[in-house]
C-alpha cells in the first residue's frame, strides 16, 4: 500500500486540469501539443479514477470529506472539459475530433464518478453537502443575518 498525500496530489491534478482548460481556449493551429494534451487527458482519466476508488474505500481516512469535495469538483470540471472537446468548435476540439467516441466514453465515465463522489460525500457528511467552500449552515446563516444594533450610551 502506498502512502498518498491527497492534498498535494489533488492540487497537482488540479494544476494539470487548469492547464488543459486554458489550452482549450487557445486557437492553436499547430499539432505540436496534441500528443502532450492527449497524454494529460489520459493521465487525468486514470488518476481521478484511482483517487475515487481509494477515497471511496478509505472510509476512516482523516480529512476524507474535504478530499472527496475536491475530487468531486475535479471530476465534474474534467467531465465538462471532455464535453467541450467532444462537442466544441475550438481548434483543439477539431483536432481531437478523431477521438470523439473515446472522449465521449471518458466523459460519461468521469460524470458517473462525479455523481458517485457526490453520493459518497453526502453519505460521509451525514446530511446534505455543505457549500463547496466549506461554510457550515450555521456560519452561512450568520453571514446573512442582520448585524445587531450597537447599544446606545
Amino acid at each position: 500500500m502506498r502512502n498518498v498525500s491527497y492534498e498535494d496530489e489533488l492540487y497537482l491534478v488540479q494544476l494539470v486540469l487548469r492547464e488543459l482548460e486554458h489550452g482549450v481556449r487557445l486557437d492553436v493551429g499547430s499539432t505540436r501539443f496534441l500528443d502532450r494534451l492527449q497524454s494529460d487527458i489520459a493521465f487525468l482519466d486514470e488518476a481521478l479514477g484511482e483517487y475515487h476508488a481509494s477515497l471511496c474505500a478509505g472510509k476512516e481516512l482523516p480529512g476524507r470529506v474535504g478530499y472527496l469535495r475536491t475530487l468531486h469538483l475535479l471530476l465534474r470540471d474534467f467531465a465538462t472539459l471532455l464535453g467541450s472537446l467532444t462537442h466544441g468548435s475550438s481548434a483543439l476540439a477539431k483536432a481531437f475530433a478523431p477521438l470523439g467516441e473515446a472522449l465521449a466514453a471518458m466523459q460519461a465515465r468521469q460524470s458517473a464518478l462525479a455523481r458517485s463522489a457526490r453520493a459518497e460525500l453526502t453519505e460521509a457528511s451525514g446530511d446534505r453537502i455543505q457549500d463547496v467552500h466549506g461554510i457550515s449552515d450555521e456560519e452561512f446563516r450568520g453571514l446573512l443575518s442582520e448585524p445587531e444594533p450597537e447599544p446606545k450610551e
